[in-house]
């Protein structure tokens, strides 16, 4: 192997080049064709290769790996290898352009793409349907912010009813967040922002929607409130973080400057220098301490992180290529991972000691508005249950009707608090184990019925059909589709009004329309036991053979 190539090297220019096609998103290597001849070049050639990879040997990563050579052999059999694999591509593109014509392979991606699209813009706006033509966001996504600081709330309330009104309004919302002093901070922190389109949230992800009449409005409407909370949220969380930092830079510049003047009244300084000496050390240390304080970009987006999990925009990782297909399948999977995120405190993991304490003072603002709303609750005469073992977990009942309050994180407490202990509780009170009966509330079953819970509405229709049961067990026909397609304020409605007085379902339906999860129970006469039933035909007493099979 030859070496002329690189004897009258330049690292400065070296290190120029290589930066420059790092950012062209060259693929580092050799080119090992022309490199006996880079004899009149200051720099080492890369190769911007077309090929789809590079085996670890011969990709460069250091300064060592850039001066060292690539096996003749094992390069040699690298190229075969790609050379293979595009005569067996050419054959199949050969042949399809021999069944349809060339100008046919085109058209069959494209139509195959455009197909494709239009199928799960289908799909998804079934789900837009569902949650529209209603004001949820602010006990939904919003909820667990929405309750941490009513204020805030009350903003983004406002900012909502106004873009209720037209798209001007809402264009007008949307615009004055742009032309917040931190804007660009919200930008280059990652606080996600919706905007109308392809950029708005996962519930009304869907073209053909937005031409049904209404959604457009919902979706406005959501965006605003969202929008509104979050950038008022990432203001307050940096003020905040701003004055724990000034704080920080005033006590060390404060310790520094005591120093200074402690040996200057104490004579401590032998002469003029030594003084002026101590002086530009305080001053150093002054300076270094504010720069020390000074707010990073990695605390920016630890509260950034924080408000998009608050806010349902949990962090996916390496599934984000796919979160258009999952956004399919699934109802909202960001919504869902950002619960799990903030069960677990994940926001808490990232940033500095600052920003913890900070995350940490907003989840204590959460705990104590839903230890306010209980308590008001309670007060009133309405039951709660605490075990996460039960599906009344953080629900509020008032007789027959459930009000769950907790924007999404009640359902995944449930489920981790039943595989974690390994018990079930029933609404009878029962406390089964997950772990030893086999059917029904045992623990695959209790997952299965959890990952349908997530599905979007129309594979969780498919699902259903499949199994003949509904989630809750109960038989599920083909007539019942139609009904579970509709919007779920009008189902919620519907069902209060059905089931409960005028005013209490007026109460129950506008907590509904605002987010909150409602339900009502049908009221169910106790079952008869065996024992009961033979003791009444021995005693030749009356009753209803029916309530043997309640």
């Amino acid at each position: 192997m030859r070496t002329d190539g690189i004897k009258n090297w330049n690292p400065l220019a070296w290190a120029k080049s290589l930066a420059v096609r790092r950012a062209k998103g060259s693929v580092w290597g050799w080119n090992h064709r022309e490199r006996a001849d880079n004899t009149d070049k200051n720099t080492v050639d890369v190769v911007s290769s077309p090929l789809p990879r590079q085996p670890p040997s011969i990709r460069a990563r250091t300064l060592t790996d850039e001066m060292s050579f690539v096996d003749e052999e094992e390069y040699q059999a690298y190229l075969e290898d790609i050379e293979r694999t595009e005569r067996n591509n050419s054959a199949i593109e050969m042949g399809m352009m021999m069944a349809v014509g060339a100008p046919g392979v085109t058209k069959v991606g494209k139509l195959t793409e455009k197909t494709m699209s239009v199928a799960s813009d289908v799909v998804n706006s079934q789900r837009a349907v569902l949650t529209a033509y209603d004001l949820s966001a602010p006990l939904r996504q919003g909820g667990i912010i929405s309750l941490s600081n009513p204020l805030r709330a009350t903003r983004a309330y406002v900012n909502m009813l106004r873009a209720v009104k037209s798209e001007k309004a809402a264009k007008a919302v949307a615009d004055a967040i742009k032309a917040r002093e931190n804007y660009y901070l919200y930008e280059n922190s990652g606080l996600y922002l919706a905007e109308a389109g392809e950029g708005s949230e996962e519930v009304f992800k869907s073209i053909f929607a937005k031409k049904i009449p209404g959604v457009n409005m919902s979706e406005r409407a959501y965006n605003a409130y969202l929008n509104t909370l979050r950038a008022d949220s990432f203001d307050s969380l940096l003020k905040s973080l701003e004055a724990v930092s000034n704080k920080q830079a005033l006590k060390a510049g404060n310790a520094a400057y005591e120093k200074y003047v402690s040996g200057l009244s104490s004579d401590g300084f032998g002469s003029m220098d030594e003084a002026l000496t101590s002086l530009k050390g305080a001053k150093r240390s002054i300076l270094d301490a504010a720069e020390e304080s000074a707010v990073s970009s990695k605390e920016l987006q630890a509260i950034a992180n924080y408000i998009n999990v608050a806010t349902g925009r949990g962090d996916i990782g390496s599934a984000q290529k796919y979160a258009e297909e999952l956004s399919t399948v699934f109802f909202a999977p960001k919504l869902t991972a950002s619960r799990w995120q903030f069960l677990v405190g994940q926001p808490l993991a990232g940033g500095s000691a600052r920003t913890r304490m900070i995350i940490a003072g907003e989840y204590g603002k959460y705990l104590a508005g839903l230890g306010t709303l209980y308590g008001m609750a309670q007060l009133s005469g309405a039951e709660v249950s605490w075990d996460p073992r039960s599906n009344d977990f953080g629900v509020i009942r008032y007789g027959n009707n459930r009000i769950n309050p907790l924007s999404g994180l009640g359902k995944n407490a449930i489920f981790a608090g039943r595989i974690i202990s390994g018990e079930f509780v029933g609404a009878s009170g029962k406390v089964e184990s997950i772990y030893d009966d086999k059917g029904r509330n045992n623990w695959d079953d209790l997952a299965t019925r959890y990952g349908r819970s997530t599905l979007s509405p129309l594979f969780g229709t498919a699902v259903t059909l499949t199994t003949g049961r509904g989630i809750d067990g109960k038989p599920y026909k083909l007539k019942d589709v139609p009904y579970d397609l509709l919007p779920l304020s009008a189902r919620d409605i519907y069902e209060q009004f059905r089931d409960n007085s005028p005013g209490v379902a007026t109460g129950m339906s506008l907590l509904s329309l605002h987010g909150a999860g409602i339900d009502t129970y049908e009221k169910k006469e106790p079952r008869m036991t065996r024992a009961q039933a033979i003791k009444a035909i021995e005693n030749g007493e009356a009753f209803d053979a029916a309530s043997l099979y309640k």
